[in-house]
């Protein structure tokens, strides 16, 4: 396969088109077709990099984590969650927000939930805090996403940093962590 097929480029372009579609039409109605209209490309070359629609969704959550994990994550604080983390994750997601509501809106938020497991399995192997037990792995994953989802959802749309310092309350006295 030549390198053009399959470059970022491309990826990129297929999944902007899809999710511009998917933010004003049900994902069920959305078409293969629809989507080369949109993005001119043939369908080889679609197929070849992405196969179906929850693929194209599902490249676009990876690109970002991607992203997250190598400029956001790897840069935060010692903590393994904190209120000025938690806030420059969710400010790096912020300009995807329209996205993000298209992709829960279509019924997949258990896409969503994946991304932010991945999150968490990032978070987790970015810290030096002592070993999470698998309990509080689960709560704290289940958390980021209850956190990731409030956030996207949520319909006065706080600040961030508002957001970030509630939650981190919450998840705080929940797991009964000092933060």
């Amino acid at each position: 396969m030549d390198e053009g097929m399959n470059s970022p480029k491309t990826r990129i372009a297929i999944e902007e088109a899809f999710l511009s579609l998917l933010a004003e039409n049900p994902f069920e109605d959305i078409t293969m077709n629809d989507i080369l209209e949109a993005t001119g490309e043939t369908q080889e070359r679609v197929d070849s990099i992405y196969p179906t629609k929850r693929s194209i969704i599902i490249g676009f959550l990876d690109r970002l984590s991607d992203t997250v994990s190598t400029k956001i994550i790897s840069n935060l604080d010692d903590a393994l969650i904190n209120e000025n983390n938690l806030k420059r994750i969710l400010d790096f997601y912020e300009p995807y927000r329209t996205e993000l509501l298209s992709i829960e809106g279509a019924g997949l938020s258990d896409i969503l939930f994946d991304h932010a497991l991945m999150l968490t399995e990032d978070l987790l192997a970015h810290t030096s805090a002592a070993e999470v037990d698998t309990v509080k792995y689960r709560y704290i994953t289940g958390g980021i996403f209850s956190t990731f989802m409030g956030w996207l959802t949520d319909e006065h749309h706080s600040d961030t940093q508002t957001f970030a310092k509630q939650q981190i309350k919450f998840i705080a006295n929940d797991l009964k962590l000092d933060m």
